[in-house]
């Protein structure tokens, strides 16, 4: 047996009542697995084996030393981009159907519609609303040619393979007809509501349109008041592109613009005499111009701030005083603002607080 003995020093806070021991001494077999007893593994800085061979290498790159990405293409000019989910709302009877079907046909045949310029591909449409004999007397109607496809009430979980596939032959269009008729297959109380529905329907069909760079169209429609889309706040949140199609009735064109997006966009408008909702009216007829609601509470907000800035706190109670209506429809307005670049909005003391924008002419 080895008898060698190792010595070490006894520690100045341990040697009260030691003085006698000038060392301790420890057998050396016992010294030799002092080292492996005693160390300790230290925590992985990460856990996943990727991000532990980029630790201290995170920040590679300056942002303008990255390589510029692609420039935006157009399925139609201005209007409807590629590889993007684009929601069409439109109030009920105001001719979204018929639209989107001209639209379709434009690409289908690679032509140009309302002026602009079209991409040639095959076109996908998904019916829910008009039924399969409706449709084809409808589209004889207007004529259409070209690859159109339509599909008519298949449940929404075979959707997304079938785009695939047709994307393979050439697709460059899908068309689905309608929103609410999906979200009526989720069989969810109050669907068109949820968070949880839209995510379901628009997530997938989004993941589709950036994946393989097909032009994915929803049709919509607006809630009671025509003010804006009928459901829950991601529907919006979830589109690339959200076009609002209205009838203006003064000029008597309808008009496309865009109530959100993602990449540029030129509004459309095009005339719309023979429109059935003018039907009896002449151009020569002096109606008093129809004002929205959701017009006249944004001026009321404009109003509120000529004086100065605001917390929306303290709109709250004189906008429900003057019109009847709470919270939502006034955060509505201030949202509406937002975009188009007439309202500002910072947090003092944690709340928001709204005042007008420097470039805006009534300031």
């Amino acid at each position: 047996m080895n008898t060698h003995k190792t010595t070490y020093p006894v520690l100045p806070h341990l040697s009260t009542g030691l003085s006698h021991l000038n060392s301790v001494a420890i057998p050396a077999p016992l010294v030799e697995k002092i080292p492996h007893s005693l160390s300790a593994r230290q925590p992985r800085k990460f856990h996943n084996r990727a991000w532990r061979r980029r630790a201290g290498k995170i920040f590679k790159r300056r942002w303008e030393d990255r390589p510029r990405p692609p420039e935006q293409e157009y399925l139609i000019d201005g209007v409807l981009p590629t590889g993007a989910l684009v929601l069409l709302v439109g109030q009920s009877g105001i001719g979204k159907t018929r639209e989107i079907l001209l639209l379709s046909n434009a690409v289908a045949n690679g032509e140009d519609v309302h002026g602009r310029a079209t991409q040639l591909g095959h076109v996908l449409y998904f019916d829910y609303e008009m039924g399969e004999t409706l449709l084809a007397q409808y589209g004889q109607q207007l004529n259409l040619r070209g690859y159109i496809e339509p599909v008519h009430d298949i449940p929404f979980t075979d959707m997304p393979a079938l785009i695939k596939e047709a994307v393979e032959e050439g697709c460059k269009l899908v068309v689905i007809d309608s929103y609410s008729s999906i979200v009526n297959q989720l069989g969810l109380e109050n669907a068109m509501n949820t968070n949880s529905a839209a995510e379901k329907i628009l997530k997938p069909l989004s993941d589709i349109a950036h994946q393989t760079g097909v032009t994915i169209v929803v049709l919509h429609h607006t809630n009671k008041g025509n003010i804006q889309y009928d459901g829950s706040q991601h529907i919006k949140a979830l589109a690339d592109v959200m076009l609002m199609l209205k009838l203006d009735r003064e000029t008597e064109e309808l008009v496309l613009t865009a109530e959100k997006t993602r990449v540029e966009f030129e509004p459309l408008r095009w005339d719309a005499a023979n429109h059935p909702n003018l039907k009896g009216r002449t151009r020569d007829e002096t109606d008093e111009p129809t004002v929205s609601p959701q017009e006249t509470y944004k001026q009321w907000l404009l109003d509120q701030l000529q004086t100065g800035g605001k917390f929306f706190k303290d709109l709250e109670e004189p906008f429900e005083t003057a019109f009847g209506k709470g919270t939502k429809t006034l955060e509505r307005a201030r949202h509406a603002l937002l975009e188009e670049g007439k309202l500002s909005v910072c947090k003092e003391k944690g709340k928001p607080f709204l005042s007008l924008m420097l470039s805006d002419p009534l300031v």
